[in-house]
């Protein structure tokens, strides 16, 4: 899954992106791992609970970010705002939101790239170069998996 349309009209389009399935695996996985770690484990509560607390930091660090992408004609604007839960609780909630906002107008192409995934082979971004030479990838994760592009994201 790429990014899910929650709301498409004629002058906005309002797209968003949350963990996956594989994600949330993963950081269940491994919050398991320290809870087994600490129930079995013959050591102090202090040992425990670091145990506890490291696979918990080493889950929330391995989750996906929530993302969500608005392209607005009325405004002339497409801002992209990424959540992720990990920086949230590394900064105590000072940090873990980014927005970038720009001027439709400033976009002058959508290319999808392929990106190499560790492990995994390929991936593709799709990214949205603007008139500065400046290039920003409308997710920051590459999806696996088929290389197509689900028509123009500015029409």
């Amino acid at each position: 899954m790429y990014m899910l349309v929650e709301n498409r009209t004629s002058s906005l389009l309002h797209l968003k992106r949350s963990p996956g399935i594989r994600s949330w695996s993963l950081c269940v996985g491994i919050a398991s791992i320290g809870l087994a770690a600490a129930y079995y484990s013959a050591d102090s509560l202090a040992w425990k609970l670091f145990y506890m607390a490291g696979c918990f930091f080493v889950a929330a660090q391995n989750l996906e970010q929530w993302e969500e992408a608005v392209f607005d004609k009325n405004k002339g604007t497409v801002c992209l705002k990424t959540f992720n839960l990990y920086k949230k609780i590394l900064t105590l909630s000072k940090g873990g939101h980014e927005q970038v906002v720009a001027l439709l107008s400033e976009i002058r192409d959508v290319n999808v790239e392929e990106e190499p995934v560790r492990y995994f082979g390929k991936g593709y971004l799709v990214v949205l170069r603007f008139v500065t030479g400046f290039s920003h990838p409308l997710t920051q994760s590459a999806v696996l998996g088929c290389r197509r592009c689900s028509g123009d994201l500015l029409n």
